[in-house]
């Protein structure tokens, strides 16, 4: 099989380059306001241990009651939380959520690369893998301490375990309702997938706000299951889907001390929030702001992962399940004030996969032997295209946040 080996020799070599690309570097030290926060923390940690957890959180309550404008909670419990056990080993509270950071954006690409090969073959992973390497956006997060790659990372595992628990079942199970018989047994998850998927949710509930968005998303596919016809929807796992979020969610609510602290926290961000100067003046715009920004950062996969939503066969469910998650996704979070392409994060696997399902249809139709290197030629120059932009904007340019007024500078198309 020297096709397979060499595929896999060019797929760790993707994988390598991806990890490469993800490590931080001398530029990314300089600290955002963001980063500020989370290093507080950690070292307020420091001092109270994390039984002292609740203590913080009611710091944060107070000083938010005095200050004008909001700022981040200490409710990124997870994100957080495995800072401080990276800064336990002797790395500065800082470097311990760069260290996180750049943990969770190698783990993704495994994870997206994991899922492209489970439902493409080894073919598949590579070109997945590879847009998932080059994708600008991740880089940038993975050099950063900010939590939104942490959070795309779990938004994916649990978007993986969603697909498949309804995928790959076990062979019978007992039905929704009633007792099985030979007419009416379904299949059910394998419980090592449900985990993986309970796993995901919680993780989200426990890393952001931004959980919400995701979740919402997931219910969309359950509900619209009857027509996408994506899977299997069983009494399991519906049980993981409502319990798994709810453990998080009392996590959450022993960390703040209460359910009362908790949500007065997220009620004083809130309000505190959409009268901030910097989420007025960048937080903001029409429904297409989110296309817009991907389109400035990464146009080739972004508009190859629109035109593969009307371009290429519906009967993958692959697809039906992350169109929506896509779209559904995408419309909870015009929320005003709000809006930054960083949260967009966790379309990443799902743009990379649309993206490379065009680039193969449109490889299908050389003949013969030539199929095969028009494929990869194509995802090399989509890569290649993709390695420009993160060098133009976040190399070259030094953007911090990428919004729409940053990203225009480097890219010369406006002049303050």
């Amino acid at each position: 099989m020297p096709e397979r080996r060499a595929l896999l020799v060019l797929l760790f070599l993707v994988l390598a380059l991806g990890t490469w690309l993800r490590m931080p570097r001398e530029q990314d030290r300089r600290k955002g306001v963001d980063e500020a926060h989370y290093e507080r923390y950690i070292n307020a940690l420091d001092q109270t241990g994390v039984l002292g957890w609740p203590s913080v959180h009611a710091g944060y309550i107070e000083e938010q009651k005095r200050q004008p404008h909001a700022f981040l909670p200490p409710t990124r419990v997870l994100f957080l939380g495995s800072a401080k056990i990276v800064h336990a080993l002797g790395v500065s509270a800082l470097e311990s959520i760069r260290v996180v950071s750049c943990a969770a954006g190698i783990a993704m690409l495994l994870i997206g690369t994991a899922f492209a090969w489970r439902n493409g073959g080894p073919g598949a992973a590579l070109g997945v893998g590879a847009l998932l390497a080059c994708a600008p956006l991740l880089i940038h997060l993975s050099h950063r301490a900010l939590i939104d790659g942490f959070f795309a990372l779990w938004a994916t595992v649990a978007l993986w375990g969603f697909w498949e628990s309804v995928r790959a079942p076990n062979p019978v199970a007992a039905p929704l309702c009633g007792a099985p018989t030979a007419q009416s047994a379904v299949a059910t998850p394998h419980r090592g997938w449900l985990a993986l998927y309970g796993v995901g949710l919680a993780a989200m509930v426990l890393t952001k706000e931004n959980a919400a968005f995701a979740f919402i998303a997931l219910v969309a596919i359950i509900a619209l299951n009857r027509w996408l016809k994506v899977g299997s929807i069983t009494r399991e796992f519906l049980v993981v889907t409502v319990v798994a979020p709810a453990l998080g969610a009392a996590v959450l609510i022993v960390a703040a001390g209460g359910i009362g602290p908790l949500l007065e926290a997220y009620r004083l961000n809130v309000e505190k929030s959409v009268i901030l100067p910097y989420a007025i003046a960048t937080g903001d715009g029409p429904w297409h702001r989110y296309l817009l920004d991907f389109i400035l950062v990464s146009p080739a996969v972004t508009l190859l992962a629109v035109a593969a939503i009307g371009a290429t066969p519906w009967t993958d469910p692959a697809k039906r399940c992350l169109v929506v998650f896509l779209l559904v996704s995408y419309a909870v979070m015009q929320v005003r004030y709000g809006m930054n392409m960083r949260y967009g994060a966790m379309w990443a696997l799902p743009m990379c996969w649309l993206a490379f399902t065009l680039l193969g249809t449109l490889a299908a139709r050389f003949a013969g032997r030539w199929r095969t290197p028009a494929l990869a030629l194509a995802v090399a120059i989509v890569c290649a295209l993709e390695l420009h932009s993160y060098r133009t904007l976040f190399v070259v340019g030094k953007i911090y946040d990428p919004v729409a007024g940053a990203l225009t500078q480097p890219l010369k198309m406006w002049k303050p």
